[in-house]
């Protein structure tokens, strides 16, 4: 009985695997087909597709490493902001004979390190005082968001003239590796460069076990020597890192800095992160899936524009999307039990 049910279980787990891969190529091919002139299916609107979820798809990388110890970190958009004006007001008088592509040297380390400290302050207030992880992210957020309006006086922050280090973090969002006309788009490349590090960390290290560890039984893991409180902050530290890469990707993109960019932006990725298979209570899911399910968002909302739905309505889907992705985890996980 015990051997039946664990291979329901992995025929459960491979179902979902490769079904939410399915499930993309259905939603391409209708938005093929219903689309005006079949533009969705244009190799132009593909690659804006790509480029469009590659910030997504990132900061869900880094997302996956909180969730799946069995938390959540829903400062994700404040981080990105905060780093966006922080970079924004680091480069922008940089002039070209006095820093030059100071963003690579030094500006941009800093702001992963930020980011970093940011994500290792907040396992502090989880793991030293046992604060759950949603009140201490809501908290986090207040306080980014906070902290981003005093900076910037609830202004943006815009160059004035072309410098080498506000050209070289904004290449992150809007740049391209090769030529620009038929080069593949440089946030494209960055988000496989993370996809596959985040793969490569949480499959092929012991940290990545400890992580699937910890979200399955951390008592278990206590007992059996594992460090948790280091190995969550740790997890906690590198999501942060991973969100302010994000944070500079989307600045990139929107060429300055936007004191609420990336307002909302937690609930697209921890849709994406539950919609690719990571279970909400952590010890589960795999970075292919996660790709899968940034890749479905980003189908959904681009396909969906096409057709006219305005944004509201769109708002409306997502979280009907992430509300029956936690169902079926639900109901899969009974199943497999």
């Amino acid at each position: 009985m015990v051997a039946g049910d664990g291979a329901t279980g992995r025929r459960l787990a491979r179902m979902r695997e490769y079904g939410i891969w399915g499930v993309l190529l259905l939603l391409v091919l209708f938005f093929g087909e219903v689309t005006r002139n079949h533009a969705f299916r244009k190799a132009e609107n593909l690659v804006d597709v790509l480029r469009q979820s590659s910030i997504l798809c990132v900061a869900a990388i880094g997302m996956t490493m909180v969730v799946l110890t069995g938390g959540i970190d829903l400062a994700v958009g404040s981080v990105m902001a905060l780093i966006a004006v922080l970079g924004a007001m680091a480069v922008r008088h940089a002039a070209p004979g006095e820093f030059g592509n100071l963003a690579f040297v030094l500006v941009l380390p800093a702001l992963l390190l930020l980011g970093f400290l940011w994500g290792g302050a907040t396992a502090t207030f989880i793991t030293r005082l046992s604060i759950p992880p949603l009140v201490t992210t809501l908290g986090t957020m207040a306080v980014g968001r906070g902290l981003v309006q005093w900076i910037t006086g609830a202004e943006s922050i815009r160059n004035g003239a072309p410098t080498p280090g506000w050209d070289a973090l904004t290449w992150f969002g809007s740049g391209f590796v090769g030529p620009s006309s038929n080069g593949i788009p440089a946030p494209v490349v960055v988000a496989a460069l993370v996809a596959g590090l985040g793969a490569f960390l949480l499959h092929r290290t012991t940290f990545g076990i400890y992580l699937y560890g910890i979200g399955c039984n951390e008592e278990a893991c206590r007992l059996s020597g594992v460090n948790v409180r280091r190995v969550k902050a740790l997890a906690y530290a590198l999501g942060g890192a991973i969100f302010a890469l994000a944070g500079i990707m989307n600045f990139g993109r929107q060429g300055y800095a936007l004191p609420a960019a990336a307002t909302g932006f937690e609930l697209d990725v921890v849709t994406a992160v539950v919609l690719g298979g990571v279970s909400i209570t952590g010890g589960e899911g795999h970075v292919a899936g996660v790709v899968a399910g940034v890749l479905i968002l980003g189908v959904l909302e681009n396909g969906l524009t096409m057709v006219n739905l305005q944004f509201y309505e769109i708002l409306v889907v997502k979280g009907a999307v992430l509300l029956l992705a936690v169902a079926l985890d639900r109901l899969l996980r009974r199943k497999a039990a």
